[in-house]
């Protein structure tokens, strides 16, 4: 569900409206597009991690001995529930997203 949401809010229109207009062949290739070359919050995350932990690093920090990792720098989220679909997404949204992204 969150990928359906990142890419109505990457394409600045309400779920509803890009689920009427998209072919469940085009949110397939949105989808593989994504694991390729994600975007979001995560990713930007992930970046800035990457920025602070080369400081860090170069600075001569250590995290007990250890260099610092990307991860070191992330925000620390709770993990997440459980996977719930809408009952008003189209059907073959609702099959797509729960085979896919059910389990994570």
């Amino acid at each position: 569900m969150a990928f359906i949401l990142r890419l109505a809010l990457q394409f600045g229109m309400p779920v509803g409206e890009m689920l009427d207009r998209m072919t469940g062949a085009e949110l397939d290739l949105w989808a593989e597009f994504y694991d390729q070359e994600p975007w979001g919050y995560q990713v930007e995350n992930w970046r800035m991690g990457q920025v602070c932990s080369t400081a860090a690093n170069a600075a001569g920090g250590k995290k007990n001995g250890k260099p610092f990792h990307p991860k070191d720098f992330m925000p620390r989220r709770k993990p997440a529930g459980p996977v719930t679909i809408p009952e008003s997404l189209p059907e073959w949204a609702r099959a797509r997203f729960l085979e896919k992204y059910r389990d994570g």
